[in-house]
């Protein structure tokens, strides 16, 4: 059950990034990097821990509570409604991941929209839209922290998913970790608004991407 709240609050994030609700995003990445279970690289669930209605009011209570302790609500009352527009969200929003059907058109929509995410990304940087560059880069961020999640056993039947994710599922969740770490650097670079430096991050994260493709992805 405390894997199932963390699947809640990684889905979280991916709900603020796709409400383009980055005050959301913030908290939700805060919590996870303070509460987050150390799980052994070798537990791989044969479907995907569920994410009820009652884990995502907990989580929810959770995100609220950190936004209260860290953050002035009553001086930012637009902050209090971010935070409770994206708990209502998530409430109403939540769904099992369970249903393999249902896990695998998830992950075709988020790879495509991640792959959306690359191409705006490019396009801003040649702009300098760093706003731009950002907000997709936590797009891309938020993907792969759940990345792992969607790929239950038994779900790689008529897809281009190898076995090899299976196989090496610990491989697997490094290199969306290593998704996820240049997508951060990329945020980063461009919250110093460095061309070059955002330039070089795009390129490592499509790197990346490729790597994981390689290994991972039949073409």
């Amino acid at each position: 059950m405390k894997q199932a709240y963390w699947v809640c609050g990684r889905r979280a994030i991916l709900e603020c990034t796709r409400r383009r609700e980055r005050s959301c995003f913030t908290i939700a990445m805060a919590l996870l990097r303070d509460h987050h279970p150390h799980l052994s690289g070798n537990d791989k669930p044969a479907s995907p821990p569920r994410c009820n209605v009652n884990d995502a009011i907990w989580i929810t209570h959770l995100i609220t509570h950190l936004a209260g302790d860290h953050l002035p609500m009553r001086k930012n009352p637009k902050l209090k409604t971010t935070v409770s527009a994206a708990a209502a969200a998530l409430i109403i929003g939540v769904s099992a991941l369970s249903a393999t059907a249902g896990v695998i058109e998830d992950r075709k929509a988020n790879f495509k929209a991640n792959n959306l995410s690359m191409r705006a990304i490019s396009a801003a940087l040649s702009a300098d839209d760093f706003e731009t560059v950002a907000s997709e880069a936590e797009k891309i961020a938020a993907w792969a922290m759940i990345m792992p999640d969607y790929f239950p056993e038994g779900s790689g039947e008529g897809t281009s998913a190898k076995p090899a994710i299976w196989s090496d599922f610990i491989g697997f969740k490094d290199a969306a970790e290593a998704n996820h770490n240049a997508a951060t650097d990329l945020i980063a670079a461009a919250a110093k608004k460095d061309s070059a430096q955002a330039g070089a991050a795009l390129r490592t994260l499509g790197a990346t991407c490729k790597a994981c493709h390689q290994k991972f992805k039949s073409w």
